[in-house]
């Protein structure tokens, strides 16, 4: 062959990377088999719950429980979705300019340039696939809802809280999901921000000097203080939940309950609001990575020691009378 003439391509042998075109085509009809199978098994079950429904004349019960469900699947769905959706979002734009040239970054450019071309469409995925977990999760609590929204009161009242005893049957329930849902939207949004800004540079705990920027230390002390606001709000709802509790033999609120687990939650509500503050406004200054510090902390006020009871009159003085456990009622707080 002369060698001013191209050198022929051979075509490989063997199967190509993504299999043959039979083998492609099998796993599609596979895929929507099984997807029809699922859409008729789900067909089935809601058309005979609406043959039912409609033989003994509650067809209207029937469409209030499937609309409910869909928008509280549709609701919760989207809460969900667009959380975590934002929280990814905020820390990629929030990320550094300049990252450092230690060996961790180098690795971690790897990973960056082989994400970017498609980060827009996988943030996209991971929301809609959390938002739709979050949404059937939400969608199985249609009858608390129901219960919460036509709740009526029994007219007798609690005498641990002075509270109608229909708020412990149809709306405590619905607040504990609130709050659990609550939790999984900061837990989930803190674990996706701090993987983004870890992945962007934000946080650098292998690299010399400033292991975190002033963004990624102010965005996780906001989720930070969320999330104790959201811990102060279960306090509240678990000093109702001693009275309804069952511990085998005994059920509702016991003697320990009364004189010793709810004093200490009464100061830790009290706290947990001041408290959720303080962290969401942590100073973003050159600290080492986790370390903030409190905004209102007095440099006079250093070395002093808090008069001797102090603590102990300011949790009793915040707790009496506005948390259920005032002197009138109980001798909690003595």
């Amino acid at each position: 062959m002369p060698p001013d003439e191209p050198i022929p391509l051979r075509r490989p042998r063997g199967p190509l990377p993504g299999g043959s075109p039979r083998t492609r085509a099998l796993l599609i009809t596979v895929a929507i088999l099984g997807a029809l199978v699922v859409a008729f098994s789900v067909f089935a079950g809601f058309y005979t719950d609406l043959l039912w429904f409609r033989s003994v004349g509650f067809s209207g019960v029937f469409t209030t429980r499937l609309f409910t469900r869909i928008a509280l699947f549709v609701l919760f769905g989207l809460l969900m979705g667009l959380a975590v959706w934002a929280n990814m979002w905020i820390a990629h734009r929030s990320r550094p300019a300049f990252r450092g040239l230690s060996p961790e970054q180098q690795n971690l450019d790897r990973y960056r340039v082989a994400i970017d071309p498609y980060r827009r469409g996988l943030s996209i995925a991971l929301a809609g696939v959390v938002g739709l977990l979050a949404g059937g999760s939400a969608a199985a609590e249609w009858r608390g809802w129901l219960l919460f929204r036509n709740s009526k009161p029994f007219g007798v009242k609690d005498a641990q809280f002075g509270t109608d005893l229909s708020f412990f049957v149809f709306r405590l329930p619905f607040w504990r999901f609130l709050v659990g849902f609550g939790f999984a939207v900061v837990v989930l949004s803190l674990i996706v921000a701090l993987l983004t800004h870890y992945l962007y540079g934000g946080l650098r705990p292998q690299t010399p000097g400033e292991t975190t920027t002033a963004a990624a230390r102010t965005h996780i002390a906001i989720l930070l203080g969320v999330f104790v606001l959201l811990k102060a709000v279960a306090y509240w709802l678990d000093r109702y939940g001693l009275v309804i509790k069952d511990s085998g033999r005994i059920s509702g609120a016991t003697y320990t309950d009364v004189n010793a687990v709810l004093p200490f939650q009464c100061p830790a509500l009290a706290r947990g609001a001041p408290a959720a503050r303080r962290t969401a406004r942590a100073r973003p200054r050159r600290y080492p990575l986790g370390t903030w510090r409190n905004p209102r902390r007095r440099r006079s006020a250093r070395g002093r020691s808090s008069p001797p009871g102090s603590t102990r009159r300011s949790a009793r003085s915040s707790c009496r009378g506005a948390w259920g456990c005032s002197r009138r009622r109980s001798s909690s707080c003595r």
